[in-house]
C-alpha cells in the first residue's frame, strides 16, 4: 500500500477507531473525524468538519451502517450531525467512497460528482466473519443480563440465516439447549443435524414460553403483542435484526419484558455511552 494515500475514517463504532489504527500502520495520512475520542491513537490526524476543506481524501471510509437517515453520517460519538453532503469538499473523481450497506441515495450523491463508491458489507467473507462478532456481542449481553448459567439454559434463536447460525453454535458450545424457530422445513432439518431443536416459526409464535433466552435475528415483526404476552417477564429478549426490528417494543415496555435491541454489535464500551440499542422494561 502507498504510505502517500490519504485516508479519511468517518463516524462509526468502535471498529471505526481500530480500523484507522491499523491504517496507520500503511499510511502516514489517517485523517478521522467523527470517532470516539477516548479511543484515541497518536497517530490519527483529527478534523472537525471544517477540517474537511483542507484535505483531499484517496480513501473515505464510511461506517456499517454509513447513515441512518441517508442523510447523515452514522456518528454516534459526535455532538453535531456530519452531513455526507460535507465530505464532498475533500473528495474528487479519484476518490473512493467505501462504506458498509450503502443505500441507493447514499451512492447516487457521491456518484453525481464522478466519485466511486464501493459497498464493503457485499463481501460474503466480511459478512460472515460480522457474524462471529455479533455472536459473541449477543453471548455477552445474555451473560450480562441473567441471573443463571448459560449452560443448560433453553435458548430460543429465530431465523437460521448467518447470524442466526453463528449465534446458535456459539450458545451451543457453551451449554445452552439451543431451539431453532424457522418458516423453512430445510432450515429445520439442517439445524436437527446440528444437535439444535428445532421449532416450526408458526408454533413458536403460539406458544413462545418456556425460554429463559429469546434472540430474535428476523427483520420482521414477529414478537407482536399476542405473542409478547405470551412471554413469562423474567425472560431475556434479544433482537439482533436490523430496523425496524422484530419486536413490538412499545408493548414490550408496557409488559415489564427485558428487551435489547442489539443495533450495532459487538458492544462499544461502556464509558463511551453510545446508543447501542434500545432497552425496555426490567432491571439491569
Amino acid at each position: 500500500m502507498n504510505r502517500e494515500t490519504v485516508f479519511l475514517v468517518v463516524g462509526g463504532d468502535l471498529r471505526q477507531n481500530f480500523l484507522a489504527r491499523r491504517l496507520c500502520e500503511s499510511s502516514d495520512y489517517v485523517y478521522t473525524l467523527g470517532l470516539c475520542r477516548d479511543y484515541r491513537y497518536p497517530a490519527f490526524k483529527e478534523i472537525d468538519k471544517d477540517g474537511l476543506k483542507t484535505i483531499k481524501a484517496d480513501v473515505i471510509v464510511l461506517p456499517l451502517v454509513a447513515t441512518n437517515d441517508g442523510v447523515n453520517v452514522n456518528s454516534p460519538f459526535c455532538e453535531d450531525e456530519i452531513p455526507l453532503e460535507a465530505l464532498l469538499c475533500c473528495a474528487d473523481d479519484n476518490t473512493l467512497v467505501a462504506g458498509g450497506r450503502l443505500s441507493g441515495a447514499v451512492t447516487g450523491l457521491f456518484e453525481e460528482h464522478g466519485i466511486k463508491c464501493c459497498d464493503y458489507f457485499e463481501r460474503e467473507e466480511l459478512i460472515i466473519r460480522n457474524c462471529v462478532a455479533t455472536a459473541e456481542g449477543a453471548l455477552s449481553l445474555a451473560m450480562d443480563n441473567t441471573a443463571t448459567t448459560i449452560c443448560d439454559t433453553p435458548t430460543a434463536v429465530i431465523g437460521f440465516g448467518r447470524v442466526a447460525k453463528a449465534v446458535a453454535r456459539l450458545f451451543d458450545a457453551v451449554g445452552a439447549r439451543v431451539h431453532i424457530a424457522a418458516r423453512k422445513q430445510s432450515d429445520l432439518a439442517y439445524a436437527t443435524t446440528l444437535g439444535y431443536e428445532a421449532v416450526k416459526l408458526s408454533d413458536f409464535i403460539s406458544s413462545p414460553y418456556g425460554y429463559p433466552i429469546i434472540i430474535n435475528t428476523v427483520p420482521s415483526l414477529l414478537l407482536d403483542s399476542d405473542c409478547l404476552k405470551k412471554i413469562p417477564t423474567d425472560t431475556l429478549i434479544l433482537d439482533l435484526a436490523s430496523k425496524p426490528g422484530g419486536v413490538d417494543f412499545s408493548y414490550a415496555s408496557q409488559l415489564g419484558l427485558k428487551v435489547i435491541w442489539a443495533l450495532s454489535l459487538p458492544p462499544n464500551d461502556t464509558k463511551c455511552e453510545p446508543p447501542q440499542g434500545v432497552l425496555c422494561g426490567g432491571d439491569l
